[in-house]
């Protein structure tokens, strides 16, 4: 091979990552809008294995994004806005999740965080409040609390690519996505059923 070849195959090895690159928040858009259906058609109640029972709920902020049309970025902010006609409707006009909002609460603690779906990254992390009766060592309160957001993600996303991989979980889930899009105006969720 000549030094020209090999600098041509760099050159379309690089478009090719930066193609990648600069597509690669797709998966993380999935993620996030299946996310979303996930936390609403299980009506925010939700069993984690290492944790047990939490709730999960999309809080005061979203972001709906599109490849296309006049507006290509819907921020919603305020009072529950994955409830609001205005999410419905960029839902049922092709747009999808680029950053969300999320509450969990276990008890009585609870930790607020933004997840990015370019990247998925967690974001502006609101740990549990620290009460020192409850342990004399803050530090460790901190690394359990963020522990517990790593197992959250990791099931969530573990249960998402599980789906995701295989025929015949895709098929049955992206058809209840798209009935869940259909029949969430007005507040209508209906209350599917996830057994394989």
């Amino acid at each position: 091979m000549t030094s020209q070849t090999l600098m041509e195959q760099e050159k379309e090895t690089l478009k090719s990552l930066k193609h990648l690159e600069g597509n690669k928040s797709f998966i993380g858009r999935e993620f996030l809008n299946w996310l979303w259906f996930y936390i609403e058609t299980h009506n925010n109640i939700i069993t984690i294995p290492k944790i047990g029972l939490i709730k999960l709920f999309i809080e005061d902020r979203i972001l709906l994004v599109s490849a296309s049309g006049s507006v290509r970025e819907q921020c919603l902010k305020g009072t529950a806005p994955a409830y609001s006609e205005e999410a419905h409707i960029g839902l049922m006009s092709g747009k999808s999740l680029a950053e969300c909002k999320f509450l969990l609460t276990i008890g009585s603690k609870s930790w607020n965080w933004m997840l990015k779906a370019e990247d998925l990254s967690l974001c502006s992390i609101k740990l549990p409040t620290y009460q020192s009766e409850q342990s004399n060592d803050p530090i460790a309160h901190r690394i359990d609390s963020l522990d517990t957001l790593v197992i959250l993600h990791e099931f969530l996303y573990e249960s998402f690519m599980t789906f995701r991989l295989s025929n015949k979980n895709l098929v049955r889930e992206m058809n209840l996505m798209k009935e869940w899009t259909k029949n969430r105006q007005n507040g209508h969720i209906t209350d599917y059923s996830f057994d394989n």
